[in-house]
């Protein structure tokens, strides 16, 4: 998985100069032009990833005179117009959060440029940030069980090692008292105790995983097979 990260980051490196460079040319075209006035720039931005999406944080000083942002990636062949009239920037500082959608499965320079009601235009503002989605969904695999111990009232899993981006572990199984099918989460610890009667002494569950720290989409692996409880 790691490799998988660095490759596609090393990947986007080419890009990523290539695109410094064509903002570069098209600034020096507005200089020569004459003297700008330039809208704020974005006072910061961060990039959270997410499935096939990414949650972009704007953070705008004095921007209550701002019209719009424009979001540019994939060497500004690809863009996102953000009507920031509906959020009401207010002076100081403000932020919003705004989702950028459809995006493949890729790491990602975004540029960002604010206008104001006059239409001029800000210095623009950098970004970097990956997207995740069916190649990473294939890499996840439900984490394993070293064994299962029976007790009073229930029973406690014993979990081997797993990766890093494991957060949590559903197991789904059918109350033996009302006979309805329910599930419970926990979190990705080596041991889970579930305290509860299980009908036919069999369960399936599945592993939850987030490619980064804060990643605002969750993946999950498929159910497991039915896993038998110990006599």
């Amino acid at each position: 998985m790691k490799n998988y990260l660095i490759i596609s980051l090393f990947g986007a490196v080419a890009a990523m100069a290539y695109a410094c460079d064509k903002f570069t040319d098209v600034h020096q075209e507005f200089i020569e032009g004459g003297e700008l006035v330039y809208a704020p720039k974005l006072d910061s931005v961060s990039v959270v990833a997410g499935e096939n999406r990414v949650s972009l944080s704007m953070w705008y000083y004095n921007g209550h005179n701002l019209k719009e942002t424009v979001v540019y990636w994939n060497s500004q062949q690809d863009s996102l117009v953000i009507d920031l009239i509906p959020f009401s920037i207010k002076s100081g500082m403000d932020s919003i959060d705004v989702i950028v959608p459809d995006l493949p499965e890729n790491a990602y320079s975004f540029y960002l440029q604010n206008i104001d009601g006059n239409g001029n235009r800000s210095v623009l503002a950098s970004a970097f940030g990956s997207v995740y989605g069916s190649d990473f969904q294939s890499l996840i695999t439900n984490r394993r069980i070293r064994e299962i111990h029976m007790q009073e009232g229930g029973f406690e899993v014993s979990w081997l090692a797993a990766d890093e981006t494991l957060i949590f572990t559903e197991l789904r199984y059918v109350d033996s008292t009302t006979g309805q099918e329910k599930v419970v989460r926990k979190p990705a610890q080596s041991t889970s105790t579930y305290a509860i009667r299980v009908k036919e002494n069999q369960f399936s569950y599945r592993s939850l995983y987030i490619p980064e720290p804060q990643a605002i989409d969750t993946f999950y692996t498929a159910w497991s097979d039915p896993i038998a409880l110990p006599e």
